[in-house]
């Protein structure tokens, strides 16, 4: 029996089990490699149980190979040993790697200590294919043909049988191809943002849809379901696959728009948005009953999602930190009506039942207590804890003195009085009345003042609680609320890295996390009075306003790790440089290095329209919404260069190559950048410039290294562009990089029609 996603749980019930390759960390393998002895498939197991101390039958028919989908009818295949495993010891001690896969020999502390639990052990097992009887393996063992009988890059699950029998699956974790000396395309892909609600928001909003805003064909022509997007991009990538021009997907980050279906702390095993993902992507789940429509106008065409064919390598975005989902309408002063992400009008928008934390409705809710000790201490900070019985009762002292003033005064005008008119009948008269009058209005008085001190500061009390607690609750459950535990889920069924390396023949290929916003900001952060330290001046415009924050990206606070990133990359890039005599590097992040405020009128910035080329650092902000730490040491080594600390004539000298490609996205947007120096000043100041550089792939190497900025497959940037977008890079037999463009679905109809 293979168990389904929701079973496969990492946990001491479950181990021994397969980490790695897994679904968003696949090995692509070569089939000439294996044929000839050179490749083996190196796979990585974490153990609690004592199952894997070695012993001579333990392993024996304990992996195989499943084709990913039945239809390519190729077949099972039999994995043995090869040699002995080894325990990786040092999984959580950063060393100088002799090749790009043993990153994957790393471990994080969160993945360890958080995800599998103390006392997990890790091994390293490399496994070739069994050749079962007389039966020969060919290329026909490994590889599916199209209808031109044409090899193509062949999925594969992997299946781990344990002691107990137990099968435990990673899926699509291996691909075989025919070779990498023909070359091939990859797509870089960025920005899904996937949910759950995105197919249930449409539903609501037509129950209740008022004829008076839109008819509802209009609303269903203009809605935008992300999840659409991307399974659109599937079956255009599968196209592209069954005609082999297509041999892998790199995604970078914001793969679910949030983690959590509602307010709940704990992100369930069978209800989240990164196993949305995992079902568009296998084709599992309720994926075969879902239609999406591909072609606009007379054309429309209603297809099922049947999965992708091709390997994907994934990385983490800021949108993969959070936990709750956030309001479909802005929080934006002034564009309150605004619900444009989705293509919904505020009318409609409301009309879906937007689930968010209330802590007055869940009592015995641990964020409930937080929200009360939140609450309590900034009514302290307001001074409102002075609002209580004690002041009270002396506000009633005071208005007591108050009438005994006003009476004692009474009474001196009443002397006077009685000294202008003599003693007599009258004075008697006024007394007795005074003496009456004293008797009725001083409780009175004194009554109503109570009354005043009990209920003003109550009622203010009432106002600011009320008023509190509605920012607190939004403050806990906060659409920027981010905690490494949204990605546990992605650790255990995904992807176990956060940062990590591979190589595709002789290009090499890096992946790293960029952390959440910056402006994430918890309860527990509050309360605790953390501070974020150490960050470039934080724009109000992008972070706060925009749609473009900060991250984290590179932070050497090591809270994950048992290093820092930046030296991570130092030492995978002096790897590849080894290895990359005429191969390409490519780096993968979610928010890019370089971004432009939209304010700027980047034609005017060209690099060919401008004297000196680049863009001055006065001219335009071009840190809006990027990586936050470590720029300058991440340019130069993306220049092949180690920075010099004094900043002198002299850099530091360098063993490394340049970067050819950082792809990014998390801006929605494309733009093209590319990184040069001043080696003649005697600062060495870095330089950036902007152009559509693309259009001229010619002039790769002597332009090199290229930022690039790609748009999103899931939200649409502005009416301009038609989602799914995407970007499409092509090296050639001799490691060319031959195309970058960007491509995007109303193109791809053009084209395929």
């Amino acid at each position: 029996m293979i168990y389904a996603l929701g079973e496969k749980i990492i946990g001491t019930q479950k181990f021994p089990s397969v980490i790695t390759p897994n679904l968003g960390c696949p090995k692509i393998i070569s089939v000439d490699e294996i044929l000839q002895g050179k490749a083996t498939i190196d796979i990585i197991l974490a153990d609690q149980s004592g199952e894997l101390f070695y012993s001579d039958d333990l392993f024996k028919d304990a992996f195989e190979l499943v084709p990913s989908f039945p239809e390519d009818k190729t077949n099972h295949i039999q994995l043995e040993i090869n040699g002995h495993p080894e325990e990786i010891t040092e999984w959580n001690k950063l060393f100088d790697f002799s090749n790009l896969e043993e990153t994957q020999l790393l471990i994080s502390s969160e993945l360890h200590y958080n995800v599998f639990g103390e006392g997990t052990k890790y091994w390293l097992v490399r496994a070739v294919p069994k050749a079962s009887g007389s039966e020969k393996i060919g290329y026909e063992t490994f590889l599916r043909q199209n209808k031109n009988e044409i090899l193509l890059p062949t999925l594969y699950d992997l299946v781990f049988t344990d002691n107990s029998k137990r099968k435990k699956v990673n899926y699509h974790a291996i691909q075989f191809v025919e070779n990498f000396k023909k070359g091939f395309n990859f797509i870089h892909l960025t920005d899904l943002h996937l949910a759950q609600r995105n197919d249930e928001i449409l539903g609501e909003v037509l129950k209740e849809c008022n004829k008076a805003v839109r008819f509802r064909d209009e609303i269903k022509e203009n809605y935008i379901n992300f999840n659409d997007n991307f399974r659109r991009f599937i079956h255009i990538a599968n196209e592209l696959a069954d005609k082999g021009e297509l041999a892998f997907v790199m995604i970078t980050g914001d793969i679910v728009d949030f983690v959590g279906h509602g307010w709940e702390d704990n992100i369930s095993e069978s209800e989240n948005n990164w196993k949305i993902f995992f079902n568009i992507v296998t084709g599992q789940g309720t994926e075969s009953n879902k239609k999406f429509q591909l072609h606009d106008g007379d054309n429309k065409l209603e297809i099922f999602n049947r999965g992708l064919r091709v390997a994907i390598f994934t990385s983490t975005g800021n949108h993969d930190w959070r936990l709750h989902p956030y309001s479909l309408l802005p929080y934006i002063p002034g564009k309150e009506g605004a619900c444009e992400k989705f293509g919904l009008k505020k009318e409609e928008a409301e009309n879906f039942n937007y689930r968010s934390f209330d802590s007055s409705e869940y009592p015995a809710d641990d964020r409930k207590k937080l929200a009360d000790e939140l609450n309590k201490e900034s009514l302290m900070r307001l001074n409102m804890n002075a609002l209580d019985e004690g002041w009270i009762k002396d506000t009633t002292k005071w208005g007591r003195r108050i009438f005994d003033d006003f009476w004692g005064r009474v009474l001196s005008w009443q002397g006077a009085l009685a000294g202008g008119l003599g003693s007599g009948g009258f004075l008697s008269w006024i007394n007795s009345l005074s003496d009456k009058i004293r008797i009725f209005i001083n409780p009175l008085l004194i009554g109503f003042i109570g009354l005043i001190g009990f209920f003003l500061p109550l009622t203010l009390k009432w106002y600011a609680e009320r008023r509190l607690r509605k920012i607190i609750d939004l403050l806990i459950d906060n659409p920027l609320h981010a905690e490494v535990k949204a990605l546990h889920y992605y650790f255990t069924h995904i992807n176990p890295y956060f940062d990590y390396a591979f190589s595709i023949g002789d290009n090499h290929f890096i992946l790293m996390d960029t952390g959440a916003d910056v402006v994430t900001i918890t309860a527990e952060d509050l309360m605790d009075e953390k501070k974020l330290e150490d960050l470039k001046k934080i724009s109000i415009q992008d972070n706060l306003l925009g749609f473009s924050p900060d991250t984290m990206a590179f932070d050497d606070r090591e809270a994950y790790y048992n290093w820092s990133q930046i030296v991570w990359l130092d030492r995978v890039l002096s790897a590849a440089s080894q290895k990359a005599k005429t191969g390409r590097i490519i780096l993968g992040l979610h928010a890019p290095p370089v971004n432009h405020d939209p304010k700027c009128n980047m034609d005017e910035l060209l690099e060919d329209n401008k004297k000196n080329g680049y863009i001055p650092e006065k001219t335009c902000n071009l840190t809006y919404g990027t990586i936050n730490h470590f720029l300058s040491q991440f340019f130069f080594l993306c220049l092949g260069l180690r920075e010099n600390p004094n900043r002198k004539n002299l850099l530091l000298s360098s063993d490394l190559k340049k970067v050819d490609l950082v792809l990014s996205g998390h801006v929605h947007t494309n733009a093209e950048y590319r990184l040069g120096i001043e080696e003649e000043s005697k600062e060495n100041k870095i330089r950036i410039y902007y152009d559509k550089y693309s259009r001229n792939p010619e002039q790769f190497d002597e332009k090199k290294p290229f930022l690039l900025v790609t748009a999103s497959c899931g939200p649409q940037y502005n009416k301009d562009y038609i989602t799914p977008y995407w970007r499409m890079v092509r090296i050639d037999g001799k490691n060319r990089i031959t195309s970058f463009s960007t491509e995007n679905l109303r193109e791809w109809l053009k084209h395929d029609t």
